[in-house]
């Protein structure tokens, strides 16, 4: 008789939507070097195992520039220290576009995570698409933020201050998850 052997961790291929609010056309804010935006996110539970591979941002742009996505913790219920930096497709008019990572990054569950789009350097200016909608889908206890903050000085002070009239930036957080 052979031993069964139990892989607790099986890899998969299968990526899906962590959680989203891609809802489609709806105003925004301007993302530039001057004004870095941010929205918030919450994993889910601590019986699986969450592994990000990309972001999807309903995004446009409107001078080309040095445009960068990042993932940043959460310290005090603002962007805190960055995590990892997403690879930028080539963005042009207003649509959803997936920000990949070259390596997937571990997702602590329970835990609130920031979104931060900003402009590195010069001149370039985007739009984040923001919602209205508290629609959301995705996993149990997987949830979006409700508000939309940005920083003048490029989060150096760490004072975060929120757009007036916002909702959450447009977004779905991608990757795979496993179970324990």
């Amino acid at each position: 008789m052979m031993p069964l052997t139990i892989d607790p961790m099986p890899i998969s291929s299968q990526t899906t939507s962590f959680v989203s609010n891609l809802v489609g056309p709806s105003p925004g804010f301007e993302v530039k070097n001057d004004q870095w935006v941010s929205s918030s996110f919450q994993t889910g539970n601590a019986s699986y195992v969450y592994i990000l591979s990309s972001v999807t941002l309903r995004f446009g742009r409107f001078t080309l520039g040095s445009l960068f996505v990042k993932l940043y913790s959460n310290v005090n219920g603002n962007p805190g220290f960055e995590i990892t930096s997403f690879n930028v497709p080539s963005v042009a008019g207003t649509n959803n576009y997936d920000f990949t990572l070259t390596n997937p990054c571990l997702l602590t569950a329970n835990t609130t995570y920031w979104l931060v789009a900003g402009v590195s350097s010069g001149s370039g200016r985007y739009f984040w698409a923001k919602t209205d909608s508290t629609v959301e889908t995705g996993l149990p206890g997987w949830l979006i933020g409700n508000q939309a903050i940005f920083s003048n000085d490029q989060g150096t002070s760490n004072i975060w201050g929120v757009f007036p009239e916002s909702g959450p930036f447009q977004f779905s957080i991608n990757g795979q998850s496993y179970s324990l």
